[in-house]
């Protein structure tokens, strides 16, 4: 919970999005589709790496900071994928919370000044 008078503000851009749903685009024809189920964790960083902490006065006091980990996220992603399988399509339901959870639980606030 931030403290009272901190609130936080992303600065994701329509450039930055075009971007990053054209680059996974691309990856998942290139992977016949594999690639995407790590689309959900690389879509929670984009935009919790450009979120801040923004004080009374409307100055950036801080950010947040979510370190990558791939190895871990393709293994989440293969097990979620055969649960997904197995389950024929109802895990993929919460895999998608299971995703923001992984992702916010590496989640820092750093300071800016």
């Amino acid at each position: 919970m931030l403290p009272p008078g901190l609130r936080l503000q992303s600065d994701v851009g329509l450039g930055d999005m075009i971007t990053h749903v054209l680059l996974w685009f691309l990856l998942g024809l290139v992977t016949c589709g594999i690639a995407l189920f790590l689309f959900p964790y690389s879509l929670s960083r984009t935009v919790l790496e450009r979120t801040y902490v923004i004080d009374g006065d409307g100055q950036r006091v801080g950010r947040l900071v979510c370190p990558s980990d791939l190895g871990s996220d393709v293994v989440h992603a293969i097990v979620w994928w055969f649960l997904t399988l197995v389950t024929f399509g109802v895990a993929g339901f919460f895999y998608a919370y299971k995703v923001l959870a992984n992702v916010l639980g590496r989640t820092t606030l750093a300071p800016l000044r």
